[in-house]
């Protein structure tokens, strides 16, 4: 028997980081269409003038990551966009470019086999691009061994 295990993206230690603020650090927040995003499962990246960033070690273990991403209501008119790439830079998803009249955009990232990975956002102007990633959860795919009479269940982890 096979299941998906899900990991909050917030239960993961940040390796590095750039202009990447936690939902520790904000209060309720809303983005640019009117919706109300609660803290908790949720950052807000300002790469004000560049880059905001954070990379996370996944060894391997999971095989997605799903969540949303949106314009935060902040944001100016400028362009932005969010890439989710691995540890050797190759782009393993993203928005193109995105600005306060996109919707939020449900995201769903495969990171099979990948060890680091890291979510960025690029300001591509000059007033102050912001953008949310909100619900992100990653997954562990378990499987179950169901063993007849006396014997205990094991669980064993794919990588």
């Amino acid at each position: 028997m096979q299941e998906n295990v899900p990991v909050k993206l917030c239960d993961l230690k940040i390796s590095e980081s750039d202009r990447f603020e936690s939902g520790e650090e904000l209060k309720v927040m809303e983005d640019s269409v009117g919706n109300i995003y609660s803290p908790g499962n949720l950052y807000k990246l300002t790469p004000y003038h560049g880059k905001g960033y954070a990379s996370y070690y996944a060894n391997g273990e999971y095989t997605r990551m799903t969540g949303t991403i949106a314009v935060a209501d902040d944001s100016s008119k400028d362009t932005g966009i969010v890439t989710v790439y691995d540890e050797n830079e190759k782009i393993l998803y993203t928005t193109g470019e995105i600005t306060r009249t996109t919707a939020p955009i449900k995201v769903d990232v495969d990171l099979s086999g990948v060890k680091w990975f890291t979510v960025c956002a690029e300001d591509k102007g000059w007033d102050g691009f912001n953008c949310f990633i909100s619900d992100f959860v990653l997954y562990k795919i378990k499987i179950q061994n169901d063993r007849t009479k006396g014997e205990h269940n094991h669980v064993q982890c794919l990588i």
